[in-house]
């Protein structure tokens, strides 16, 4: 089913309850591709046209420039629903809504540039990864070159945000499609379809207004903020980036407890055809699966509003606040994987099978928890130094 700007579920509900439903509209549609889109490596033209179709990398980008204006609190939830279908999609989906989002962070005369007045909302793509790329600084610019791997929804995108070390210091650089490449290296055990191969730029020339210092993205001194409305511009944004992980992982869970659920009552298993139902041991495991999924979404959504608060009411957002999301993200990440590994081993053989959905929902969060953004061992500690007044180090939340 193609969902066209005319056939969008619009209601007299709030802009945020419309955009949830217009993702869970969309969920059928991927759950159908969902094959295909692991094999393609990329999300298939079809998905891509319904994503640009409600303008859903828009969610969050200023309002002047067609966009929704919508808060992380309600993208989080759109994207939970929209992994419900598929993940991969999901992933691609609310990272390039982040990165739209900010786009709004560079000077004005750039966000007019790229969102300009065409209606269609742009892809933008990202490499954060620094070890591989350097910066020279030139006049009226610098000179780029580097690699960045894992990078989601590059094969959609029009635009890329790319981090570099510069002889001047760290800088994120607003590449255009003209000036990079992509080298096809992802082939992976989950998140197959969001396409995360490598961007290459070559000795390219980036004129200053398409870089900002890395810092401003935290410290509220980037030039484009001067502009904003959307109160989520006031939270430093690696509070808000592991958002598109999360969501993920929470529809792969969900999408693990409903296939385990339905599975153990209709397909009999082992050597004497007992029905899953009926074993002891997978009622446990149900029961179990489904409260730690319960919980983390009741956290990951609470914590959300608190955000939002926050954001809305221009409330200080402390060290301490930044330490515990980034804690409660990663604590999400861990224990839903966890989780949908253990209904993944509690499925027996035929859960091996590539084309069996608990195995994909089980690769495709296996593959989530695995980002650097959510590693306990680099999160947590920044967490405990906090709380025990000694320099975090860690400067990622």
């Amino acid at each position: 089913m193609t969902i066209t700007s005319d056939s969008r579920p619009e209601t007299s509900a709030t802009p945020g309850e419309n955009f949830i439903a217009i993702a869970q509209s969309l969920v059928p549609g991927l759950k159908d591709r969902a094959e295909e889109t692991e094999l393609l490596r990329k999300l298939p033209d079809a998905t891509v046209e319904e994503l640009r179709a409600v303008n859903y990398v828009g969610a969050a980008m200023p309002a002047r420039f067609g966009g929704r204006d919508l808060g992380f609190d309600v993208i989080g939830r759109a994207s939970a629903d929209l992994a419900e279908g598929c993940p991969a999609t999901a992933w691609v989906a609310a990272n390039c809504a982040l990165h739209t989002f900010m786009l709004g962070y560079f000077p004005l005369a750039i966000q007019e540039l790229v969102f300009g007045d065409t209606g269609v909302t742009p892809f933008i793509g990202n490499g954060l990864k620094m070890s591989q790329a350097k910066a020279q600084s030139a006049p009226g610019g610098y000179r780029l070159t580097g690699r960045w791997d894992f990078s989601s929804g590059i094969m959609h995108a029009d635009w890329t945000m790319v981090a570099a070390i510069s002889d001047v210091g760290p800088k994120l650089f607003l590449v255009n499609k003209s000036q990079f490449t992509i080298d096809d290296t992802w082939e992976t055990h989950g998140l197959r379809g969001t396409g995360s191969h490598d961007t290459v730029v070559d000795d390219q020339f980036i004129a200053d207004e398409f870089v900002l210092n890395l810092q401003s993205l935290g410290d509220g001194t980037a030039p484009g903020l001067q502009v904003q409305t959307n109160p989520f511009y006031r939270v430093p944004i690696f509070s808000l980036a592991a958002g598109g992980i999360i969501a993920s992982l929470i529809g792969a869970g969900r999408q693990a407890v409903q296939i385990f659920e339905e599975r153990a009552l209709v397909v009999p298993g082992g050597w004497t055809g007992v029905f899953g139902a009926t074993r002891p041991g997978l009622q446990v495991d149900l029961a179990d699966a489904s409260a730690s999924l319960a919980t983390v979404e009741r956290l990951h959504w609470s914590n959300l509003e608190e955000i939002k608060e926050k954001a809305e009411n221009d409330l200080e957002i402390t060290i301490d606040d930044r330490v515990r999301w980034r804690r409660d993200q990663t604590f999400a990440s861990v224990r839903i994987a966890e989780m949908v590994q253990k209904l993944f081993a509690s499925s027996g053989g035929q859960a091996l099978q590539w084309k069996n959905p608990i195995n994909r929902a089980f690769r495709d969060a296996t593959a989530a928890s695995h980002h650097i953004g959510v590693q306990p061992d680099l999160v947590y500690p920044a967490y405990s130094k906090v709380r025990f007044g000694v320099d975090p180090e860690y400067t990622v939340f």
